[in-house]
C-alpha cells in the first residue's frame, strides 16, 4: 500500500511523538505520576508511615524510601507546610514495622522498630520478634538504644505485649515510657552521650498507655481511669490510650469516643478539649481512584490537637475549632510547571528528530534503517506504555487479589470455628494465619455500626474513627450497598494493604503490609505470560464469538441448577447439541422441583407428629432416620405439668372440654417452645417437658408457665369463666429418650427413675395446694428463684427433698411466702426433729398471717396429729384424709 508524502510525514512525526512521550515515561515517569496525582487529587503518591509532633513542634513525616525497605526517610514541615528538613537513615535489614517517631529535632529523631526473624522451616518472617529503639542522625548513622524480644503467638499479641507508649523531652534528655508485658518501663535518653538507661517502675496493672511526668514519676491509663503515682482518677466511659505530657499538664486520648481531654499535672481537673469523630471522617482528602479516606496514623499537639494522617499522603490538623489541611506535597504551581514543561520537552525531541530524518536528510534512508526505527519506535513505545498502563498496574493487582483470596479464606475459616464468642481470640486467629500465608504488620478489627450518632464501634465499644486504617467510606460502602460484601483498597501503595469483609453483624477490617519486593520481581514471568495471554485470548474470543450468546445461556441455566435458585426455562433455538442440553437440563429442572415438593410436604406433614427438636435430643436430622432402635441418654431436667379443668366443664362434656384443653395447651406449650424445651406425651390434663439444660433455665421454664395460668385465669375471671389449677414438679436425672410402638406406629418417650418421684411429686402439689416442686438437684442450680424446703416424700422406700418454688404464685401469696420462707423452714424442721410442739405454733401463726398457704395448713394438720398420736410418720404425703383432725 502506497501513502502520500503527507501521509508518510504524519506518522512519522506520530512515531517520533511516542517516541518522545516512553523515553519521558521511562525516565521520569513516577515524578510526572506524582505532580498529576498532586493536581488530580490534591495529594501525591508518596506513602507515608508516621507522622509525629516534635519537641520542636515541627511536624515530622517517615516513610521508606527504597522497595528494599530498609533506607527510612524522614521530611521535617512547619504548621503552614514549609518544608525544614529531609534526610534520609539507613535501618537494619529485619526493621519490619516501625513503631513509633520522635524528633528531638530536625537533626536527630528516635525511631522504634519491630525487628522480625525468618522461620527456617517455612521462609517466612515471624513478624515483631523484638522491639528495639534506636537515635538516627541527619549524617544517616543508626545508634542502637533499646532492645527487647517481644512474646505471643502473633504479630498482634507481640505488639501488644510490648510497646512504646510516649516520650517526654527534658534537658538534654528525653523520658520513654514502655509498657512489657506486666510491666512499665522508664528509658532516659541521653542526647549528649547517645546511651539510653532503662528502670523497672512496677506493675502496669492492665494500663493500656503510660507516661513519664516531669517529676520522674509514672501516670498510667486505661478504661475508665487515670493513674498517678499518689492517686487516681475515674473517667467515665472513657478509653484512655495515649498520653502527651506538657509543661502546662497532660493530654491523653479517649478511643471510646474519639476524643481529646486535658489534666493538670497534680492530676485534679480533667475536661475535654473536643471531640473529633466528625472533623476525622469529614476531612476533605480523597483516595485514587476509589476516592476513599482511611486514616493511617495520628499523634496528640502539644496544644491538645490531632494531627492526622490519612491515606498516607495527607496531613490535617484537627483542633477544637476545625481542622485544617496542612500541604506536604509538591506545591501545585511546581507540578503544573514541570508537566508543562514535560509536555513542550515531549513536543520538542519529537521535532528535533523529524527536522533531522526530513529536513537535513531530506527523508532518504536506507530500507532497513527507515522500517527498523519505525519498528523500533512502534515497539518501544508499545512496551513502555503496555509496561507502565497494563503490564505493572495488572500484576500488583494479581498479586493483591491473591492476596485478598488468602485473607478472606483466613476470616472466613476463623469466623466458622467455635471460639465461644470470644472476638478478641478470634482477632488474633485471623491475624495469626494471616502471617502464616506471608503477611506482615498486620491489623485486625472487628467493627459494628454505633446506635444513635451512626458511627463504628469495635467488638469492645471503641470509637474506629481513631484506629489506624479506619476507612469510614470504606465502611458505608459496604454497609450501603446490600450486594457487596467484600471491599479492599490495593492501588493506594505497593506496600500495604486494605480489606473489610461483612460477616453477620461485624464487619472484618484488615490492615496489613503483604507485597514484597521480592513478590513484585517476581512478576516479570507474570508481565511476560500475560502478552501471550492477551493474544491468545483474542483468537480464542474471535473463534466463540458466534457461539457465545448460547453458551452464556446455558452458563446461567447450569448456575441457577447447581444453586437452588429459582429455575427459569433456558431456551435455545439452534437446534444443536447446545440445545439438547438445555432441553435435558429443562426436563430435569422440572422434576428435582416436584420432586422437591413432595418432599417439603411429607416434612412438614412428620413435623406435626415428631418437632425437630426430638430430633435434635434424639441426635437425627429428619424423621426417616428414626427406628426403634434410636436411643440417646443423656442427664436433663424433667417437667411433668399437669391441669385440671373446673367441674362445670366436665359435668357439660363435649367440644367445650376439647376447646379448653386446647387453649390451656396452647398458651402453655409456646412458653415451652421459646424456653427450647421438647414436649412429650400429650394428654387431656397435661403434659412432660424435657430440656436439655441448666437447672435454672428448667426452673425459669416452669415459672413462666404458671405466670401464663395465672394470667390466663385473671382474663377468665374477667369475662366470669371458670378459672382451672396447674401444677408442676421439676427434677432432673439420667433420662433414655427414644420411641416406642411397633413397625406401623412410632411415637416419642422418654424413659426415668425421675417419672416415679414426678408423679408423687404432683400428688404433693394437690395436697399442699402448690403451684412448683422440685427436687434438690433443681433448686440447688436455681438459687435466683424464690424457694423454700417444704420436707421430704417416701418414693420406692427412699427419702427425696421436696422444695417450692413459689414465684409463680399469685402476687400476695409469692410475698407471704417470701417473707416467711426462713419461719417455715425452722418449723419443718422443727417438725421433722420431734418437736412437734413447738412447730405447731410456727405453723399456726403463719396460717394465720397467710390462710392461703397450703404447706403451713398441711403442717398444721400434720403437727397436731403427731402431738395426738404419737407415732404419726413426719413425712409429705399426696393425700390428708388420714391426719385432718380439728384444729383448736
Amino acid at each position: 500500500m502506497k501513502f502520500s508524502k503527507a501521509a508518510n510525514r504524519i506518522m512519522a512525526f506520530i512515531c517520533f511523538l511516542a517516541l518522545s512521550a516512553s523515553l519521558a515515561l521511562a525516565l521520569f515517569g513516577n515524578d510526572l505520576w506524582e505532580y498529576y496525582n498532586v493536581l488530580r487529587w490534591g495529594g501525591g503518591s508518596e506513602c507515608y508511615l508516621k507522622v509525629a509532633h516534635g519537641n520542636s513542634s515541627d511536624i515530622c513525616l517517615a516513610r521508606w524510601e527504597n522497595r528494599e525497605r530498609h533506607i527510612l526517610n524522614l521530611r521535617f514541615y512547619s504548621h503552614e507546610g514549609k518544608r525544614l528538613a529531609n534526610w534520609n537513615v539507613t535501618v537494619p535489614q529485619n526493621a519490619d514495622k516501625l513503631a513509633s517517631i520522635y524528633p528531638y529535632d530536625r537533626a536527630t529523631v528516635l525511631l522504634g522498630f519491630y525487628l522480625s526473624e525468618t522461620d527456617e522451616t517455612t521462609g517466612l518472617k515471624k513478624d515483631n520478634t523484638a522491639l528495639a529503639i534506636y537515635s538516627g542522625h541527619e549524617s544517616g548513622m543508626l545508634t542502637t538504644l533499646y532492645y527487647n524480644d517481644c512474646s505471643g503467638e502473633s504479630g498482634m499479641e507481640r505488639c501488644g505485649d510490648q510497646y512504646i507508649c510516649s516520650y517526654l523531652p527534658g534537658i538534654d534528655e528525653v523520658d520513654i515510657a514502655i509498657i512489657d508485658g506486666e510491666r512499665i518501663l522508664k528509658c532516659v535518653w541521653d542526647s549528649k552521650n547517645d546511651v539510653m538507661t532503662r528502670t523497672d517502675m512496677g506493675d502496669s496493672d492492665g494500663a493500656l498507655c503510660a507516661a513519664v511526668m516531669p517529676d520522674g514519676s509514672i501516670v498510667t491509663g486505661g478504661k475508665g481511669y487515670l493513674s498517678f503515682s499518689n492517686h487516681s482518677i475515674v473517667l467515665n466511659n472513657q478509653m484512655v490510650n495515649c498520653i502527651e505530657v506538657t509543661g502546662k499538664g497532660l493530654y491523653y486520648s479517649d478511643i471510646h469516643n474519639a476524643q481529646i481531654g486535658f489534666c493538670d499535672l497534680e492530676g485534679k481537673n480533667v475536661n475535654t478539649t473536643g471531640v473529633f469523630r466528625d472533623r476525622i471522617s469529614n476531612s476533605t482528602s480523597a483516595f485514587g481512584h476509589n476516592e476513599c479516606r482511611l486514616l493511617t496514623d495520628w499523634s496528640i499537639t502539644d496544644g491538645g490537637g490531632l494531627l492526622c494522617l490519612q491515606n498516607g499522603n495527607t496531613v490535617f490538623e484537627a483542633q477544637r475549632d476545625g481542622i485544617k489541611q496542612i500541604p506536604v506535597h509538591t506545591p501545585t504551581w511546581f507540578c503544573v510547571t514541570m508537566l508543562v514543561l514535560a509536555a513542550f520537552g515531549t513536543v520538542l525531541l519529537s521535532m528535533l528528530m523529524y527536522a533531522y530524518f526530513f529536513v537535513l536528510r531530506k527523508g532518504k534512508m536506507s530500507l532497513a534503517l527507515h522500517w527498523g526505527f519505525v519498528v523500533l519506535s512502534v515497539a518501544f513505545s508499545f512496551w513502555v506504555l503496555f509496561n507502565k498502563l497494563y503490564i505493572s498496574p495488572n500484576a500488583l493487582e494479581y498479586i493483591l487479589d491473591m492476596r485478598r483470596d488468602f485473607a478472606v479464606s483466613a476470616i472466613n475459616t476463623v469466623f466458622s470455628e467455635d471460639y465461644n464468642n470470644d472476638e478478641e481470640v478470634r482477632v488474633l486467629r485471623i491475624a495469626e494465619m494471616l502471617e502464616r500465608t506471608g503477611y506482615s504488620d498486620v491489623s485486625v478489627y472487628l467493627l459494628k455500626p454505633e446506635d444513635g450518632d451512626g458511627g463504628w464501634i469495635t467488638e469492645r465499644g471503641l470509637s474506629a474513627e481513631m484506629l489506624p486504617g479506619f476507612s469510614e467510606d470504606l465502611m458505608e460502602q459496604l454497609r450501603d450497598d446490600d450486594e457487596t460484601n467484600l471491599a479492599y483498597i490495593p492501588e493506594f501503595d505497593t506496600s500495604r494493604f486494605w480489606l473489610s469483609e461483612k460477616l453477620g453483624d461485624y464487619y472484618v477490617l484488615v490492615n496489613s503490609a503483604n507485597v514484597s519486593d521480592t513478590e513484585i520481581r517476581g512478576t516479570t514471568a507474570f508481565r511476560a505470560f500475560s502478552i501471550v495471554v492477551i493474544v491468545f485470548s483474542l483468537i480464542t474470543i474471535s473463534c466463540l464469538f458466534a457461539i457465545h450468546g448460547d453458551v452464556r445461556k446455558l452458563a446461567r441455566g447450569v448456575e441457577r441448577y447447581s444453586g437452588d435458585q429459582e429455575w427459569k426455562d433456558v431456551v435455545l433455538d439452534s437446534d444443536d447439541e447446545l440445545a439438547g442440553m438445555a432441553a435435558t437440563m429443562n426436563a430435569l429442572a422440572k422434576e428435582r422441583e416436584a420432586q422437591r415438593r413432595e418432599n417439603n410436604r411429607q416434612v412438614e406433614s412428620y413435623r406435626r407428629f415428631v418437632p425437630e427438636k426430638v430430633l435434635s435430643l434424639l441426635g437425627k436430622s429428619t424423621i426417616l432416620e428414626v427406628d426403634k432402635s434410636t436411643v440417646a441418654s443423656r442427664r436433663m431436667a424433667f417437667l411433668s405439668v399437669r391441669f385440671r379443668l373446673p367441674e362445670e366443664y366436665y359435668s357439660n362434656g363435649g367440644r367445650r372440654i376439647f376447646e379448653e384443653v386446647n387453649r390451656v395447651l396452647e398458651h402453655t406449650v409456646d412458653v415451652v417452645s421459646q424456653k427450647g424445651g421438647t414436649v412429650f406425651n400429650f394428654s387431656n390434663n397435661g403434659y412432660d417437658v424435657v430440656m436439655e439444660a441448666e437447672p435454672e433455665l428448667a426452673a425459669s421454664t416452669a415459672v413462666a408457665i404458671s405466670q401464663a395460668a395465672l394470667a390466663m385465669n385473671e382474663q377468665a375471671e374477667e369475662m366470669n369463666w371458670p378459672k382451672f389449677k396447674l401444677r408442676i414438679a421439676l427434677d432432673m436425672d439420667e433420662m433414655t429418650l427414644g420411641v416406642v410402638g411397633n413397625e406401623e406406629l412410632l411415637m416419642p418417650a422418654a424413659v426415668s427413675s425421675s417419672l416415679v418421684r414426678l408423679e408423687e411429686m404432683l400428688g404433693i402439689c394437690e395436697c399442699i395446694d402448690a403451684n412448683i416442686l422440685c427436687t434438690e438437684s433443681i433448686v440447688q442450680g436455681a438459687r435466683d428463684y424464690g424457694s423454700r424446703y417444704v420436707g421430704k416424700c417416701r418414693v420406692d422406700g427412699a427419702d427425696v427433698r421436696v422444695n417450692e418454688i413459689f414465684d409463680g404464685d399469685p402476687y400476695e401469696l409469692r410475698k407471704s411466702k417470701q417473707s416467711s420462707s426462713k419461719r417455715f423452714s425452722e418449723a419443718v424442721l422443727l417438725l421433722y426433729g420431734g418437736k412437734a410442739p413447738q412447730a405447731k405454733r410456727i405453723f399456726l401463726e403463719l396460717v394465720h398471717e397467710s390462710p392461703s398457704d397450703g404447706g403451713a395448713r398441711y403442717y398444721l394438720y400434720l403437727a397436731d396429729r403427731i402431738e395426738h398420736l404419737p407415732g404419726t410418720p413426719c413425712v409429705l404425703s399426696r393425700t390428708l384424709a388420714d391426719i385432718r383432725q380439728p384444729v383448736e
